[in-house]
């Protein structure tokens, strides 16, 4: 029993890391879609970014939805339903041809995304517990990293073959056929068999982990998605950089995050959690000073290689960072710091496109060392009045 059971563990692990792999895929190359796009429909760069507000947008709705649908759907039916109609929209971006049924794929794909993510994240603070649970999180982020890598190189190279950019969606979702065998083999009733632990001090610490988690991941999406979008439009205005060396931007930015979070990965279970979470966030900060200022591609690949380390903590991090002290997280949890999350990304394309149109492209990069500012500080306040009060007890 003790086998099958850490069987179906790494069978259900394995469904949440390709999601995350996967969801990489359509989010990682917005930067490099937006031209093709232009292209295709003749509509100006700013509008086509703002249409990608219904791809993160509805990633945010979706991972609202998760919030109360997990309580009355198995999870198994909702990934199922994920991965079946992931894959026939994805076939469908290359079919359309219409403007106005854009915004329906893309919202589609980003609802659905937004639900798995959720789910993958409960999965694992399920089925996982103390070290392994953190190791588990962040392994996620390795693999939304690994997509990060992958996902612009195969872009540009399509791009550069003036193939139709849907078919960069249908690569990303080919993946989805394991996620289905791995659904239909797997074992999801995990939730009866959680130790029931409760602790009213552990509880209250939570509750203040949880809220600020949910607001860090919130700014430093923000400031991802800012780098995602603009940075490549950046690099070609301002550095006369080609197609493939924007799409070697950002799969350095994530080659390089990839790099950190297995190094991550595997010193979580050693280093403090608050420590890992703060370094990856001063280095973000230090960093993306210094975007603006490189006067060539090389100095600007360096320091996106710099910044990519800040991204071994995102998403996953964060979730670990607000469930750290909890005995028994629930899919709420999750859903509330991934929901913040999701915040971050709906709002980037739309407000980061009104922004550039106002105020220009630099100035929108450099927005994005405030915002891990404003991260670094709020941790080291936290961390610090927590050991006064661990001091005081």
């Amino acid at each position: 029993m003790g086998f099958m059971a850490s069987t179906n563990n790494l069978r259900l692990t394995s469904i949440s890391l390709l999601a995350n792999l996967v969801t990489a895929g359509f989010f990682t190359i917005i930067g490099l879609l937006i031209g093709p796009i232009s292209g295709q429909f003749d509509i100006e760069l700013t509008s086509v970014t703002k249409q990608f507000s219904w791809l993160t947008g509805s990633y945010f709705v979706g991972s609202i939805m998760t919030f109360f649908i997990l309580d009355y759907m198995s999870a198994r039916i909702m990934l199922l339903i994920y991965a079946v109609v992931i894959i026939l929209t994805a076939i469908c971006t290359v079919s359309n041809t219409s403007y106005t049924v854009l915004p329906i794929i893309l919202g589609v794909i980003g609802f659905l995304s937004g639900m798995a993510i959720c789910i993958a994240g409960t999965l694992i603070s399920k089925i996982w517990k103390h070290n392994h649970q953190q190791v588990a999180l962040l392994s996620q982020d390795a693999a939304f990293n690994i997509g990060g890598v992958i996902f612009p190189f195969t872009a540009a190279y399509i791009l550069a073959a003036n193939m139709h950019w849907g078919f960069n969606y249908i690569l990303a979702a080919s993946s989805l056929i394991v996620v289905l065998y791995l659904i239909v083999i797997s074992s999801f009733e995990f939730a009866s068999k959680q130790q029931h632990e409760e602790g009213n001090n552990i509880k209250t610490e939570l509750n203040l982990s949880v809220a600020l988690a949910g607001m860090f991941l919130f700014l430093v999406v923000v400031g991802k998605y800012i780098i995602i979008i603009w940075l490549p439009n950046y690099a070609e205005t301002y550095l006369d950089a080609t197609t493939f060396q924007s799409g070697e931007l950002i799969a350095r930015l994530f080659g390089v995050a990839l790099i950190g979070s297995i190094v991550g990965t595997l010193l979580i279970a050693k280093v403090n959690l608050t420590l890992f979470v703060a370094t990856a966030v001063l280095i973000g900060l230090l960093s993306s000073m210094q975007l603006t200022k490189m006067t060539d591609l090389k100095g600007l690949m360096l320091m996106v290689s710099i910044f990519g380390l800040s991204l071994a903590v995102l998403w996953n991090g964060f979730v670990a960072y607000g469930v750290a002290l909890l005995h028994r997280p629930s899919h709420k949890h999750v859903s509330y710091i991934i929901f913040c999350g999701g915040a971050g990304a709906t709002i980037t394309p739309l407000v980061s496109g009104i922004f550039v149109e106002s105020f220009g492209v630099i100035a929108a990069l450099n927005v994005v060392a405030a915002l891990y500012g404003i991260v670094f500080l709020t941790i080291v306040v936290h961390g610090t009045a927590l050991r006064m009060k661990n001091r005081i007890k």
